[in-house]
């Protein structure tokens, strides 16, 4: 909702009309590329002429395309670029990247320094949850604390003090591995 808000409100501003292509990961970490199944739809109607020369991508901020490094989102926006569309960002500042401006350095060192916060930031997010989860297994093991939060596995249930094995799905999975490995 609030990145739909704000790319009305910019379009409005702008004097742009809003596409009615839309492309949204929602809840997608752009860390790990192969979860972007919209951008990959973008560039699939890019491919296709759906999104044409002189259309403008519009997202919230360069992390939302990429978060894998200074090179890979280079890549990435280079693509679009290339095929003629320009990039609008919204935050930390509204900009216009131009497909028809390849000798911009300070564009090209704004994107740069972006996509390097980007990667960095989700680096360290992901440790941080990565440690986290450590510990609270840790704490766990221990003694220390109750249930871990998260989904638990079909084939388990929670007593409220400890997990314990559904025979019926325990069976289950195992068939299922079972014919896997068959073929």
């Amino acid at each position: 909702r609030r990145q739909r808000e704000a790319a009305e409100a910019f379009c409005q501003r702008k004097g742009w009309t809003l596409s009615d292509l839309k492309f949204t990961d929602k809840g997608r970490s752009s860390f790990r590329g192969d979860k972007q199944r919209a951008l990959n739809a973008f560039l699939q109607a890019v491919d296709d002429g759906r999104v044409k020369r002189g259309d403008t991508l519009l997202v919230e901020a360069v992390d939302r395309l990429s978060r894998k490094g200074v090179r890979a989102t280079q890549n990435l926006v280079n693509r679009i670029l290339d095929a003629g569309i320009d990039i609008a960002i919204l935050v930390p500042m509204e900009k216009v990247y131009r497909a028809d401006d390849d000798n911009d350095i300070g564009a090209a060192n704004e994107l740069a320094a972006f996509a390097f916060q980007a990667a960095v930031y989700s680096r360290n997010l992901s440790h941080r949850v990565k440690s986290a989860a450590q510990q609270a297994r840790r704490d766990y093991h221990a003694g220390k604390r109750g249930r871990i939060s998260g989904v638990i596995p079909a084939w388990l249930e929670w007593d409220g003090t400890k997990f314990k094995k559904r025979p019926e799905a325990s069976r289950a999975i195992r068939h299922i591995f079972k014919r896997t490995i068959q073929g």
